[in-house]
């Protein structure tokens, strides 16, 4: 409420009261009106304080909303404006407010005059239109019209419950409803202006339309709950518009994003307007202009500007001839997609769509061309990535067959070869040198691959680490055999440099065509066995199928009359010189009346066509082999419409004629009436565009649905897929009316057998038209019950194809018009078809690109792709699983590939159980990556063990894993480094415990440590740990040190090294810890003093599964307590994650060890280790001693990190002291125990006593 004093014009709200008029509320400035104080007017009558104020009487009726007081006091004027408030919702709301206003007489004539002159206005203003006007009062819903006869405003007076009336007029069309219904919405949401288009029928079969205008008034503070409705009647430029949109619906569908757009006159073969592209006149470029011939446009820019490849399907598919027999075969529009140049003289690829538009039965077409380069580049490289291996950039699995069955198909009785060529012990190379060096080499392998073979041969690889090339057009099989030897000779030499020289030999396998066969499979199959033979004959060679070996027995023969039989055309086989009949298949049979003897020796005009001679237009000079020669014919003795394919086959050794032929039903096409014509053409385009546009499939095909069914005035379209491979029909897609449930859910899993009428219409290549469901009710029981239960009473329903067999339909539950029209819905089925058949290509081609052929995982584009684009997910936990199959390779080799890939889709199958939420990637052969985002520690680990339980059950070998997880991402590389590591160290387990693997993949520098292992070169030297005040010595250290005959003693900076880069060290490790217990037994049976022995363990050791297992069966050999051996643990630890850092110190301290963290402040310098695992020994590394004289900032290192060490209950042991300056200080700083040169260097233990 305002406290300042009243001015002229600034309203107060004084006095409210409640429903029965009692005063709730005065205001502290109307105590200047009041002859009693404000407080005191609570509870009394309103008309009483109102006289106290202005001595005036209000009465105050039921039916009145208002009154107003003016009163003078002091030479002032002053307003009363009394309102009854009709909320209603809050009963703590006053019901009745008074507002009081000064204004002087000036200000009051004012006032009455300007509304005076408003009123002169609105008055001259209503006669002159022929607008209808009322008043709407918001709140109530009721309206006040006056004197009101046009449709649907028929009343005059009050009117209840206005919008709801307004919306349930049966004039008003549903349509319009929405807006109608928004814009009442709009006013109650207090909009100042809300407006709605109404279309109206009237009684006489008119059309009317209205624009209904409500404008809320104002009382100079904000909107009043009135509104006045305006109502114009816009019948005459809503037709207008109409027609106008009409006329250029289709000139407007053709510009946009076209490179160019015109008119042709199809019939009269002629371009009747200019070809503009860039202000370029496209007919002059070739010496054309206006109204010259289509077809002669056709071929002079086809000569100049079509790319040759692309030249024929341009004239082919362009030319009005075809355009023509398109639009009689029911198509709405012709497509086609070829390069061109365009206006910039710039070779690119365009799609050129014509719309057929039939008119008085005279045939245009509106042209558009669309510049398509970006959208084909993009086909085109998800073409080329589904077809590349990304590791080594040549043909994949798939692609490698697909072209060598093209060529075999070709030239099926050339001589060819097929090699299988197997990387020999390429295990070796990723179990030594890790995966990344491994796909270098396979890299290497591929580029002297296709330098070898250069021409005239195709190069892929299969998997893993095996390629196949195929060569053609060989002169004789001594080129192959050569070419076999070279490969060998260069594929050997191809990893002799570095310092650890890696021989990588090969074994190849061999088939040579047409000797071994005129199939892939065929092929395949032997040269598999012959690359078996040559593994087990030594490896490093090749094998020639047969040679050898016994032959494979071949492969089942499927009678091929019994194949043509199945087909559901007719089919037919016939002599190219004499015309005889050799073959007709089943539909062909029984369509002529023949018993499968009749056609022996006849001839094919007699049987087919009635003729006593051969045909005018036969053919048969025209057929070659490789590809179809396609017509359309009407048959005039079965008087039926074909479209017609013909070709050379061989049939028993020899060149015969094989004819296709498939019904397309009656070729003539009734006129249908001019209006409702348009209606489905417009219809048609809308469609068109809309599948075109649209951002999904599933958008576009729904609207194209909703189009469907307001078109037929229908309740429901949809769309059948049916999977014949399992008997099953699913409703994929579905659009409903307002009020009609949807179905698509419970049409699923339909079983053929439940709609055989359904399912027999469409296999005689029928239209369905039920205009009774009743119809089916006796006769197909099951599936009168499939359509009542949706409560269709009616049907319409076209089937589509897929490669000429009927894989679907779309339909329309009880359609009410247009129901002459089945040719619209036909038209809508072939371009719906197309643009799933086209869309699901293109998303197969995407998956493809990103996926494993066999397992269907993510690849390793995949991978790349996500290792790139991580780092949006660096903050979230983190799990990561590198897995590599054992014995994969092995398994190949003795039982075949076939095994192999068994097993690859077990551990799918596996990894997707345990881990459904994971990105799962198969790298190469044997190798896969899981990455579990976002998931708690204990839950990873636990389905990482029932996912290594599993494989180890499920596969012959099991799977090597490695696990790791970190609770923050921020190094991707480092989080896969880790998990490799742990994934080889368990790998090194499974070959010790395999004897054929071990046998098969030991390395050399293996058995030469073991055998020096087993000769004592290895041995054990000790350096003792004193205590700084006392001088005594009270722990020792143990260390290796390698000496073989004849040669200098080594210390482990010669060894340790390249131990661990060969994944051996944990031999050295084991065997140290073992050496430590026996002499700690020894010392007990001398009776010497035990003292603790700490020795070191490498990070890869610590990492290993069986750590404990290992450390539990060496310590029980031994009657010595483990808490005597300390577990020295190096500080580089700290880059593991934490998780894993803990789970390696408990499995130390349930085993019974003492842990030490040595070479601490060495490289890493992270503190966070020693609040992650408890050690009981911090070993200071010697690069601090060596510089803590003179040095004052290490000096306050030191100092800290001892400090900090007795904080933690840990004793600080300072290393590689050797001076007694270095003594002096670190005794000053606290430090507990000295090891170093100064007291003792290291010594054997003969030499040793405390």
């Amino acid at each position: 409420m305002p406290q300042n004093g009243l001015q002229t014009g600034s309203p107060l709200i004084a006095i409210a009261a409640d429903s029965e008029q009692k005063v709730i509320y005065v205001h502290e400035e109307m105590q200047t009106f009041l002859r009693y104080p404000v407080s005191d007017c609570s509870g009394r009558e309103l008309s009483e304080v109102i006289w106290d104020i202005a001595e005036q009487r209000i009465e105050f009726k039921p039916d009145e909303r208002s009154w107003e007081v003016f009163f003078t006091r002091e030479g002032e004027e002053y307003h009363l404006a009394v309102q009854r408030l009709y909320s209603g919702r809050d009963q703590a709301m006053p019901e009745i407010t008074v507002i009081l206003q000064k204004s002087g007489d000036r200000e009051k004539r004012r006032l009455e005059q300007e509304l005076s002159l408003n009123l002169q206005r609105y008055k001259i203003a209503l006669s002159r239109c022929n607008n209808i006007i009322w008043e709407y009062h918001v709140d109530e819903d009721c309206a006040y019209l006056q004197g009101i006869r046009s449709l649907p405003f028929v009343q005059s007076g009050k009117i209840e419950d206005f919008s709801r009336k307004m919306m349930r007029d049966r004039h008003v069309d549903k349509e319009s409803l929405p807006a109608v219904r928004q814009m009442f919405l709009d006013l109650r949401a207090g909009k100042l202006m809300a407006c709605a288009l109404l279309h109206t029928s009237q009684p006489e079969g008119g059309q009317s339309w209205y624009r209904v205008t409500h404008t809320m008034l104002h009382d100079g503070d904000g909107p009043d709950n009135i509104a006045i409705g305006v109502v114009e009647d816009i019948s005459k430029e809503q037709k207008e518009q109409e027609k106008y949109q009409q006329e250029e619906k289709y000139r407007q569908a053709l510009m946009g994003d076209a490179l160019a757009s015109y008119e042709i006159d199809i019939d009269n073969d002629m371009i009747i307007e200019k070809i503009i592209e860039k202000k370029k006149d496209m007919l002059a470029s070739v010496g054309l202009s206006v109204n010259c011939k289509y077809s002669q446009f056709l071929k002079c820019w086809a000569e100049k500007n079509v790319h040759p490849e692309d030249r024929f399907l341009f004239l082919q598919e362009m030319n009005p001839k075809f355009l023509r027999s398109q639009y009689e075969r029911g198509r709405q529009e012709a497509v086609c997609e070829y390069r061109s140049l365009n206006a910039e003289a710039e070779m690119i690829w365009c799609n050129t769509t014509i719309y057929l538009i039939e008119s008085g039965g005279h045939l245009t077409g509106f042209v558009y061309v669309k510049n398509v380069e970006e959208k084909k580049r993009r086909e085109l490289e998800l073409l080329r990535q589904s077809r590349i291996d990304p590791l080594t950039n040549l043909l994949n699995r798939a692609a490698s067959l697909q072209e060598i069955n093209y060529i075999l198909n070709e030239n099926g009785q050339k001589e060819s070869a097929l090699l299988i060529i197997d990387v020999d012990n390429f295990k070796n190379v990723n179990d030594t040198f890790g995966h990344m060096y491994g796909d270098k080499v396979l890299a290497g392998i591929a580029y002297k691959l296709k330098n070898i073979f250069d021409t005239d041969a195709i190069v892929g690889r299969l998997g893993g680490d095996e390629f196949l090339v195929f060569l053609f057009n060989i002169q004789d099989e001594d080129a192959v055999y050569r070419k076999a030897q070279m490969v060998a000779r260069e594929l050997q030499t191809i990893q002799e440099e570095g310092e650890n020289r890696i021989a990588v030999n090969n074994s190849i396998g061999i088939a040579v065509s047409p000797r071994h066969g005129t199939r892939f499979q065929e092929l395949y199959v032997k040269a598999d066995t012959a690359l078996r033979y040559a593994k087990q004959s030594g490896k490093s060679c090749y094998s020639v199928f047969g040679d050898k070996i016994s032959r494979v027995v071949p492969m089942e023969y499927v009678n091929r009359e019994w194949l043509l039989d199945e087909l559901e055309e007719i089919v037919y086989i016939s002599d190219i010189q004499d015309y005889t009949l050799l073959y007709v298949n089943r539909v062909g049979r029984d369509l002529f009346g023949m018993k499968l003897e009749d056609f022996e020796k006849q001839k094919c005009y007699q049987m087919l066509q009635g003729r006593n001679t051969p045909c005018p237009f036969c053919n048969n000079a025209k057929l070659v082999k490789d590809k179809f020669f396609m017509w359309e014919y009407e048959n005039p003795y079965l008087k039926k419409y074909f479209i017609v394919k013909d070709k050379l086959v061989e049939w028993n050794g020899r060149p015969v004629r094989m004819e296709i032929a498939v019904d397309v039903g009656n070729h003539l096409i009734g006129d249908r009436a001019t209006t409702a014509k348009y209606h489905m053409e417009t219809v048609m385009l809308e469609s068109l565009r809309t599948l075109n546009s649209a951002d999904d499939l599933e958008t576009g095909i729904t609207r194209i649905l909703e189009l469907i069914t307001r078109f037929y005035d229908g309740e429901r379209s949809y769309i059948i897929e049916i999977d014949r491979e399992h008997g099953y029909a699913h409703n994929i897609y579905e659009w409903c009316r307002e009020g009609v449930p949807p179905q698509k859910a419970s049409l699923q899993n339909i079983a053929l057998d439940a709609i055989p009428y359904i399912v027999e219409t469409f296999n005689k290549k029928q239209h369905l038209i039920l205009s009774q469901v009743e119809e089916l009710k006796y006769t197909y029981p099951s599936e009168y019950q499939f359509l009542t239960r949706r409560n269709a009473h009616s049907l319409f329903a076209v089937p589509f194809e897929d490669e000429s067999a009927f894989c679907g339909y779309i339909g329309v539950d009880n359609p009410n018009i247009n129901q002459d029209t089945i040719r619209f819905l036909d038209s809508i089925a072939y371009n719906i078809a197309n643009e799933i058949k086209k869309r699901r290509l293109y998303e197969r081609l995407e998956f493809e690109a990103g996926h494993d052929t066999l397992s269907g995982l993510l690849n390793r584009s995949s991978f790349v792709r996500y290792q790139n684009g991580v780092q949006r997910k660096f903050g979230e936990s983190c799990g990561m699983i590198t897995a590599d199959i054992n014995g994969l390779k092995q398994l190949n080799q003795d039982y075949g590939h076939s095994r192999g890939d068994e097993t690859i889709i077990t551990v799918t199958e596996v990894m997707r159980s345990c881990f459904p939420d994971g990105e799962i990637f198969r790298l190469s052969g044997d190798e896969f990556v899981i990455i579990a985002m976002n998931q708690e520690y204990e839950g990873f680990m636990k389905h990482v063990r029932e996912m290594g339980l599993e494989l180890d059950s499920q596969t012959p070998n099991g799977v090597s894993l490695g696990a790791t997880w970190v609770e923050h991402l921020t190094d991707f590389d480092m989080l896969l480094h880790h998990a490799e590591e742990l994934m080889l160290v368990n790998k090194q387990i499974y070959y010790k415990n395999s004897d054929d693997v071990r046998k098969h993949y030991s390395p050399e520098r293996m058995k030469l440590l073991v055998h020096d292992v087993e000769q004592g070169y290895y041995r054990l030297y000790l350096q003792p740990k004193f205590d700084p005040e006392t001088g005594t010595v009270h722990s020792v250290e143990a260390l290796s040190r390698y000496q073989a005959p004849g040669h200098e003693l080594q210390s482990p900076v010669k060894f340790v090294s390249l131990l661990e880069k060969m994944k051996l060290i944990r031999y050295l490790d084991f065997y140290m810890l073992e050496e430590v217990f026996r002499l700690l037994s020894r010392w007990k049976t001398e009776g010497r003093p035990l003292i603790p022995v700490s020795v070191n363990f490498s990070r890869i050791t610590l990492l290993e599964s069986d750590l404990f297992q290992m450390l539990t069966e060496i310590k029980n050999k031994y009657d010595v307590p483990s808490s005597l051996v300390m577990i020295e643990i190096t500080e580089s630890i700290g880059d593991i994650e934490h998780k894993v850092i803990e789970a390696v110190g408990s499995k130390l301290r349930k085993a019974g060890f003492r842990i030490s963290l040595d070479d601490f402040g060495a490289d890493y310098a992270n503190m966070s280790i020693l609040s992650i695992m408890h050690f009981d020994e911090v070993k200071l590394d010697k690069s601090l001693i060596e510089n803590l004289v003179g040095n004052e900032k290490n000096q306050i290192v030191v100092k800290c990190i001892i400090e900090m060490c007795r904080s933690l209950h840990v004793d600080c042991v300072a290393e590689g002291v050797e001076t007694k300056e270095q003594l002096e200080l670190l005794k000053a700083y606290g430090c507990t125990t000295i090891q170093g040169y100064y007291y003792s260097k290291p010594v054997e233990v003969e030499q040793f006593s405390v």
